[in-house]
């Protein structure tokens, strides 16, 4: 098992590697089809950016000793929850357009730092975080694949 500590530096060595590809993404590339079928590079970034506060929520919860998911998120099935997902990637990007960069850096970032407050509070605490709470961000390193099909932007 992979500590969180080492899991926190995964997911920010994951985000960096995403963010200098998007640093060097022409405003064409944004467009592009990514590899999520039906999705461009844009969609799939707000899409990374919604995920971050729903990770954030989860770890403020846990932090508060509330490790279970928030209602919205109990009781529904894959699907619906995948086309809510859709839908909400689509109304961020929407919102957001043109400039996806500076939220998504500002949420990672901050993310980021609620990683780190969480992981000092059980230490500090001496107790192990609950197991549901970090898991959406750690479980596989926090940071989805690159948005396009190969980060050399072919």
């Amino acid at each position: 098992m992979i500590a969180p500590a080492d899991r926190i530096a995964i997911a920010r060595s994951e985000y960096q590697a995403l963010d200098s590809y998007l640093q060097g993404l022409p405003p064409e590339g944004w467009a592009r089809a990514s590899a999520c079928e039906g999705w461009q590079v844009r969609d799939v970034v707000a899409h990374l950016i919604g995920t971050t506060d729903f990770q954030a929520a989860m770890i403020q919860r846990a932090l508060k000793g509330e490790p279970e998911p928030p209602l919205d998120v109990k009781g529904t099935t894959v699907r619906s929850r995948s086309e809510a997902i859709a839908r909400q990637a689509i109304g961020l990007r929407e919102r957001l357009t043109p400039d996806l960069l500076t939220p998504f850096v500002e949420h990672y970032r901050q993310l980021f730092d609620l990683l780190e407050e969480a992981l000092s509070s059980f230490a500090v605490s001496g107790s192990a975080p609950p197991d549901t709470a970090a898991e959406p961000v750690l479980a596989d390193g926090g940071v989805e694949s690159a948005p396009a099909e190969g980060a050399s932007g072919q």
